[in-house]
């Protein structure tokens, strides 16, 4: 044994810059591997975490002329579905959007105020979900006014100060006074529920068939159950409305939480991507072929100097079995190794990867099983990596191993053709899918919305500050860079309320944003048809301003009336503006209402957007904050005052993020490749020295040895190119049909791949070759 330990010493020794690069570029690998693996399993098992995973069902709902089904319905009909099968365990209720509200602890007053999030549910909730009781009494959250928190908002601000029986202040469009009656453990990241304050409904709604907007879940007895379930509701539905079977099959349908996820007809806008989920699988799959045909690269590079031990031993005694066994052990050894730098590297990155990582926790201690996988594979990659070599290395008779014949066999050459061929193939795909996500997710970043967004800051408005909405206006309008100041029921970039609204007898569905008379102006909105909000539309019976869109698909036209607020058939449509986007550009133009009313009747107005004529001016910021807490100054922690622009920006976090992560495993496995490329440019030299010694003799320049050994792995590229080529264009077509908008497909990032693939292996080249050209040819002979 210890001669076997000496002989691969000296073998790693002799090879010590080429065993480095391999090591390193394995640690790499399998890093990059486990990290991608975390990611899948994170989306892999969204909403699975929940106890009773298997068992939930979400129901959707298609209001009467709407084309999709959405994650919304009216609380009775909710309740008639809860009881349609004895199938049905339970069926829970929840508001179908958070809030973001300031909470106080009713003790200590305003000064403790932070900014968390809430939403309105059934006592029958936290049972569907199956959370876990930290403290308290699930059974107590039975009355309005009554409310759950996760323990992490009872760390962060409860300390150890038991809140059970505390009296919490929300404040938001309303204050409301709520009693903690139970802890809940935190949901997993990868839940569609967030960890939240959740209030008691009581009988919010309870009877009112015009509020649709809660989310239904269904906890059945068991999955198996699912199609008699199906059937009970379409024929309630059928009795209760008294219509048509078949438009009964249309109202409503049921899908598993979280099969959901990942339905493409799936409506809300968290919702998972499988064409991403293939492309990271894909990732890992082509990282570890990488590093399997980097592994036989540099094993190949081993054999000049071993080829005459082998055959030595071999005259003494030695099997070929076991001088294989040999090489194989010592491959497990160095992926091991690798392996193990793999492991402290992700330990050492673990929280400083968000910027890359989407949500995703890759800490080691909740991820051990995917570390033991990882592991499996890296123990299988230096094992299969290491089959070809050793084969090869001991099937040589002693004198084609003196004489050298085996570096050029015809099998060694093919084999070292197939290697740097398929690397460059993966690399030149890989560079180029890399540089359309990033020009893809810029494309959305950048795309004119439709309205100013540019010279606009927005703001929240406490509760306070609504009751002095005027004086804001008035306080602002003061500074000579503010333009002017609107307002809104809801926020521009997370518009999500959907109204079925009567028009000739019909219904339709658009998203209803309430703004007060100037929004249009402020956020230069350009009017197609017809005419701008006035003020004294305030003073009417509710006016509207519909989008392209919505004219298009209902075919209303100016002056026609549809519904107010008061479900009255006498809001004018004033004007019809051009198209604008609201949601992400993953998502296609849809019916927009902007509705202008006395805006006390029923709502408040707690967005503000507020229009510079001077957006660069850094003193403005200043000037609105001081304005807005010299009205509410305990907001000082919660109200945040941002541009429009950011805001928007903050629309595709998870997608820039999604690029980020790609685009990085692309350019880590380009040059895991280049390693590669490295090892073949070793082997190459290796047994070319004393040939470059001769030229050397008979008058060749280094520009000609340079030449020569780089010409061969240029044309390679450029074959690999012609393959890579049609393959990076079907990832990119198939990819860029998951979004509404697209961007353009512009062939020159296909030669930008190519050119930087080509300058990069040049430069791997000629560092290798410079070094022998520049040799004495003396002691190269």
């Amino acid at each position: 044994m210890r001669t076997k330990f000496r002989i691969i010493g000296g073998i790693l020794n002799h090879f010590r810059i080429s065993t480095l690069i391999n090591v390193l570029g394995l640690t790499i690998a399998y890093a990059s591997f486990l990290i991608v693996v975390m990611v899948v399993d994170y989306y892999y098992k969204f909403d699975k975490g929940y106890p009773t995973a298997d068992r939930i069902y979400q129901i959707d709902s298609k209001q009467e002329g709407a084309i999709q089904y959405e994650p919304y319905m009216e609380r009775p009909l909710a309740e008639i579905i809860f009881g349609c099968s004895s199938y049905i365990e339970v069926g829970a209720l929840k508001e179908s959007y958070y809030y973001d509200v300031t909470i106080y602890d009713m003790q200590l007053g305003a000064l403790s105020a932070i900014s968390y999030t809430t939403f309105k549910a059934s006592d029958s909730f936290p049972g569907v979900f199956g959370f876990n009781l930290i403290s308290g009494d699930f059974t107590n959250f039975n009355l309005a006014g009554k409310a759950i928190i996760p323990q992490s908002l009872k760390d962060l601000f409860f300390n150890d100060k038991n809140p059970i029986g505390q009296l919490l202040v929300l404040e938001g469009a309303e204050k409301e006074i709520v009693e903690i009656v139970a802890v809940y453990e935190d949901l997993p990241a990868n839940s569609s529920i967030s960890n939240s304050i959740i209030v008691n409904i009581g009988n919010e709604n309870l009877n009112n068939w015009n509020i649709q907007a809660y989310q239904a879940y269904l906890l059945l007895s068991n999955s198996a159950f699912l199609n008699d379930v199906k059937k009970n509701m379409i024929n309630t539905i059928k009795d209760e409305f008294d219509i048509p079977y078949e438009k009964a099959v249309s109202i409503s349908k049921i899908s598993n939480l979280h099969e959901r996820y990942f339905d493409s007809s799936n409506p809300d806008e968290n919702k998972g991507n499988k064409a991403t989920i293939y492309s990271l699988i894909a990732i890992a799959c082509i990282i570890i072929f990488v590093a399997i045909a980097n592994f036989i690269n540099f094993s190949m590079a081993q054999v000049p100097y071993r080829i005459k031990n082998i055959n030595i031993r071999k005259l003494l005694g030695s099997s070929n079995r076991s001088l294989q066994m040999e090489q194989l052990g010592e491959s497990a050894f160095i992926s091991l190794v690798a392996f193990i730098l793999a492991v402290v590297l992700i330990w050492a990155l673990s929280g400083n990867l968000s910027y890359f990582i989407i949500d995703v926790n890759i800490s080691l201690g909740q991820n051990v099983y995917l570390i033991f996988l990882t592991l499996g594979i890296a123990l299988l990659t230096g094992i299969l990596a290491s089959i070809y070599p050793a084969l090869y290395s001991t099937s040589m008779n002693l004198m084609s191993a003196i004489k050298g014949y085996f570096a050029f066999g015809s099998g060694g050459n093919k084999l070292r053709i197939a290697l740097i061929s398929f690397q460059y193939v993966v690399a030149i795909v890989l560079f180029v899918v890399a540089l359309f996500v990033y020009r893809q997710y810029k494309f959305m970043r950048d795309y004119e919305v439709g309205y100013n967004r540019d010279q606009i800051v927005t703001t929240k408005l406490s509760l306070d500050m609504l009751e002095q909405q005027e004086r804001i206006t008035a306080e602002l309008k003061k500074c000579p860079n503010i333009e002017d100041v609107a307002y809104s029921g809801q926020n521009i970039t997370n518009a999500n309320s959907e109204w079925g609204l009567k028009y000739k007898g019909e219904m339709i569905v658009a998203y209803f944003l309430p703004v007060t008379a100037n929004f249009p102006f402020v956020m230069d909105i350009d009017i197609a048809e017809g005419r701008d909000f006035k003020e004294s539309d305030n003073l009417s019976n509710g006016v509207y301003i519909l989008n392209k869109t919505a004219q298009r698909e209902y075919g209303i036209g100016l002056g026609e009336n549809i519904q107010n607020h008061r479900r009255e058939d006498n809001a004018s449509i004033v004007g019809i503006a051009e198209d604008f986007n609201f949601k992400p550009l993953y998502f296609p133009i849809q019916p927009v209402a902007l509705y202008c009313f006395d805006h006390n009747r029923m709502w408040r107005f707690p967005y503000a957007y507020i229009k510079l004529a001077d957006p660069s001016d850094p003193t403005t910021i200043d000037y609105i904050r001081n304005v807005l807490f010299a009205i509410d100054p305990y907001s000082i922690n919660t109200t945040k005052v941002v541009s429009l622009d950011e805001s928007i920006g903050l629309l595709y976090e998870r997608e820039d993020k999604y690029a980020r992560m790609i685009t990085g495993f692309c350019i880590i496995t380009v040059i895991i490749v280049i390693a590669g490329v490295f090892g073949l440019a070793l082997l190459e030299t290796q047994y070319r020295t004393k040939e470059v010694a001769i030229r050397k003799i008979l008058g060749a320049k280094n520009g000609d040895i340079l030449r020569l050994f780089s010409r061969r792995y240029i044309l390679i590229a450029l074959c690999s190119f012609l393959i890579a080529s049609p393959i990076a264009y079907y990832v990119i077509m198939q990819w860029r049909n998951n979004f509404a908008y697209k961007a353009p497909v512009n062939v020159s990032i296909f030669f930008v791949a190519l050119f930087a693939i080509i300058i990069i292996t040049a430069i791997t080249i000629w560092g290798q070759v410079y070094r022998i050209s520049h040799r004495k040819p003396v002691e190269s002979l």
